[in-house]
């Protein structure tokens, strides 16, 4: 317990680390609290007395506020992200001098690759967004073109459809239709 390591004690895969060196888990705040209940309930003090049972559930309590707790995830995962580094480090001070060459290659390539798909999911994000303003856009003055088509009837039905022949005695407001601008693509 000492060694916090959090994951194995709540019995939870342990986070992994992309070639970029940022940490990856795949388990959700759900997942958290299912095992930390799951665990509770075989350590908690008022089942198993004495003093092993006591320092269990509070390590457990530790584990699981660390892992509920966005800012402290993160922290925790930063932590095993550099712990996977240097473990991967020594393994490749380990190899051979063809190893190495060979390691840092392909770990060059998926760094790459890695930095090309995020760059293609960047520009997707933003293309999805500007499409989703323009729709916006355009939906809120196709709603303002059918208001004032609206406006523009009412005005007709009033005036007994007389409106254009402009006698200042009918009382009508003339409403005035704008010409619609094209979109921005």
């Amino acid at each position: 317990w000492e060694a916090k390591d959090y994951f194995g004690l709540l019995q939870l895969p342990p986070p992994s680390c992309d070639d970029l060196g940022r940490p990856e888990w795949g388990c959700t705040p759900g997942d958290v609290s299912r095992a930390y209940r799951k665990l509770s309930v075989l350590v908690h003090p008022d089942k198993n007395p004495g003093e092993q049972a006591r320092k269990a559930f509070e390590a457990l309590n530790a584990a699981h506020r660390s892992l509920k707790d966005p800012d402290l995830l993160f922290e925790v995962l930063r932590s095993a992200a550099d712990r996977l580094r240097r473990e991967r480090e020594q393994s490749e001070a380990r190899s051979t001098v063809a190893e190495r060459i060979q390691l840092n290659a392909t770990k060059t390539a998926r760094q790459r690759e890695l930095r090309k798909e995020e760059g293609r999911s960047f520009h997707d994000t933003i293309a999805q967004q500007m499409k989703r303003k323009q729709e916006e856009m355009k939906r809120k003055a196709d709603a303002a073109e059918q208001s004032r088509a609206a406006e523009l009837r009412k005005a007709d039905a009033r005036g007994g459809g007389d409106s254009d022949s402009g006698s200042s005695d009918s009382g009508a407001a003339a409403v005035v239709r704008k010409k619609r601008r094209p979109g921005f693509m």
